[in-house]
């Protein structure tokens, strides 16, 4: 019987452990934009230069950049929440719009540039 009952604790005692090591993983949060760039006629533009940045002095890097692929998309992933100063151009078209990256959600922008 003794072994028994020592067999249940070290059986309960690793239950235990696992339950608290699985309890205590850490959450990995995304950060994510997708931001579509039109012409006036809503077409897609590739090619647009679009980039994004804080408009105030501030001690974070937010600041990116790419080029939207021929169906007129470009992603970003950040590190944390943030509200954003987009601006898009491509030869003498440009825009710009505000992003706010909010958590766990791919926020969608669609920027029109004239």
């Amino acid at each position: 019987m003794k072994r028994s009952s020592l067999h249940t604790a070290i059986l309960f005692s690793f239950i235990l452990t696992l339950f608290s090591f699985l309890g205590s993983c850490e959450v990995v949060h995304t950060y994510d934009t997708e931001i579509k760039v039109v012409d006036a006629q809503l077409n897609p533009v590739s090619g647009a230069t679009v980039s994004t940045f804080v408009s105030v002095d501030a001690p974070h890097v937010v600041y990116r950049t790419g080029t939207t692929s021929m169906d007129g998309i470009v992603s970003f992933s950040f590190l944390n929440e943030a509200v954003l100063k987009v601006e898009a151009f491509k030869g003498e078209a440009s825009g710009q719009g505000l992003l706010v990256i909010e958590e766990d959600k791919k926020v969608l922008l669609t920027l029109e540039i004239y």
